[in-house]
């Protein structure tokens, strides 16, 4: 079974990164949520236009997370 980071890479046309990033340790998407376009380079992301797919994807992701969060705190 794929992992969900590698499902989500390939929604956003990033698969070809995903074992770069598994290489340098990312391993879940809470992981992806916690790169910086500082550290893009380090992750092999050089192509412009894949640098706006995964600043898009981690975007997402983080919405994500804030709405989980607001689910999961009672009023």
């Amino acid at each position: 079974m794929a992992s969900w980071l590698y499902e989500c890479l390939c929604e956003a046309e990033l698969a070809q990164y995903y074992s770069h990033f598994t290489a340098l340790g990312l391993q879940k998407i809470d992981e992806l949520a916690k790169i910086t376009m500082k550290d893009y380079s380090k992750l092999g992301v050089h192509d412009m236009n894949d640098r706006k797919r995964l600043f898009q994807l981690i975007k997402i992701i983080k919405i994500m997370q804030e709405e989980d969060k607001a689910v999961s705190i009672p009023e």
